[in-house]
């Protein structure tokens, strides 16, 4: 989960720990496909185009910050994906309805 910083324009990932594993060899294979969309829960959902939402859990060392569109900032600070993209996360359900990245994602920007 995200967390808002107040007073801050970055939102910093939740430190508790996750069900899923961090490493890539124990990744779940499930796929979640849509829009990426602003939350202020938990940074981001995507929106499936069947119409369906869901939170995401980023790695440990991404963040989001806030200006014109949200964007997601990858652990050296490059933006990674920004609110609007279209979005393929490899991952799978955290068991309280976020989906939890930790394996390869692929972004198709939206301008």
């Amino acid at each position: 989960m995200l967390l808002a910083a107040c007073g801050g324009g970055l939102i910093e990932p939740d430190p508790t720990p996750r069900s899923l594993p961090a490493t890539a060899d124990a990744c779940p294979g499930a796929l979640l496909e849509g829009e990426l969309l602003r939350d202020d829960g938990s940074g981001f959902i995507v929106r499936h185009a069947e119409g369906f939402i869901t939170p995401v859990t980023w790695p440990v060392g991404y963040s989001v910050r806030d200006g014109e569109r949200r964007e997601l900032l990858d652990p050296g600070g490059s933006v990674a994906a920004s609110e609007g993209d279209l979005v393929a996360l490899g991952g799978g359900d955290d068991g309280a309805g976020a989906f939890v990245v930790c394996g390869p994602f692929a972004v198709t920007p939206q301008d």
